[in-house]
C-alpha cells in the first residue's frame, strides 16, 4: 500500500498513483523498496520519522 492509504486505513489498488489518492486529491507515495519494509505494521508517521533520523545520522 502507499503511505497515504496506510495512514487513512483504506484499500490501496497499488497503481501509481493509486485510485484512492487520485480521488482524494492526495500525493501518492510508495515506500522506496520491498527490502526496506521496516514500516510494515508501523504507523506511516513513525516510518517517516525513522527515515528523517536515518538521514540525519548519515
Amino acid at each position: 500500500s502507499c503511505l497515504m492509504c496506510s495512514k487513512r486505513k483504506v484499500k490501496c489498488d497499488k497503481q501509481k498513483p493509486c485510485t484512492s489518492c487520485v480521488k482524494a486529491g492526495n500525493e501518492c507515495v510508495f515506500p522506496a523498496s520491498i527490502a526496506n519494509r521496516a514500516q510494515v505494521g508501523m504507523a506511516p508517521e513513525i516510518f517517516e520519522m525513522l527515515q528523517r533520523l536515518e538521514k540525519a545520522v548519515q
